[in-house]
């Protein structure tokens, strides 16, 4: 909905009085991301085999809820995902991303993000008469405009936006390419692997048996 939100508000803005919309029509939509915590290394480049066996050698038990909870911060998982009652609205829900998928698909759709990407939250590979493209989430077509949001992590904020007129389009199509970047977990050891994965798999329930002592 955060399109709808962006939309909201321009129209808002633009039928209030000039010492309302003053330094207002550029401001952030999006509220400040609270301080987020930092991942807990020394991480590696991390291949899709080496979580599994990580998964598969120290089993599911004994794992750090809390840790888990930071490591879903921390490589920004939360700016894009919601999990239980906190998180984002960019990317898929992850609440029950345990009952669907295990260690391996998780641990593929973190680290190969673009193998799978959904119709739903694909990225627009919008091209321009002149040849130049723009890639980002399609929020808007208001009359003979399109509008893209170009930052993955903040779709509301009006400065991400890129308006292109639809007599300006060669062609639209969507991106193979997943708008979450590939990386993000390098910066994990292998015990906050761990703790991630056991959150993702308890949809963020504490007291879920993976973190029983």
């Amino acid at each position: 909905l955060q399109g709808y939100v962006a939309a909201s508000r321009r129209t808002a803005l633009a039928n209030a009085p000039l010492a309302v919309r003053v330094g207002r029509e550029q401001a952030q939509v999006a509220a400040p991301a609270a301080e987020r915590p930092a991942p807990e290394g020394p991480g590696k480049a991390w291949t899709v085999e080496q979580p599994v066996a990580l998964a598969a050698a120290k089993g599911g038990q004994g794992r750090d809820f809390a840790r888990g909870e930071r490591m879903f911060k921390a490589p920004l998982c939360a700016d894009c995902h919601k999990l239980g009652n906190a998180g984002g609205g960019s990317g898929p829900d992850l609440t029950a991303v345990g009952s669907r998928m295990g260690a391996r698909e998780i641990a593929e759709a973190v680290i190969q993000p673009s193998k799978v990407v959904s119709d739903q939250y694909a990225n627009t590979v919008v091209t321009r008469r002149d040849g130049t493209r723009v890639v980002g989430r399609v929020i808007a077509r208001e009359g003979d405009l399109v509008k893209v949001a170009t930052n993955p992590f903040d779709l509301a904020n009006p400065a991400g936006h890129v308006g292109i007129s639809t007599s300006d389009i060669a062609g639209e199509e969507a991106s193979t390419t997943s708008p979450m970047p590939a990386g993000l977990a390098n910066g994990l050891n292998e015990g906050a692997w761990l703790d991630l994965l056991a959150y993702l798999r308890s949809g963020g329930n504490p007291q879920d048996p993976a973190f029983r002592k």
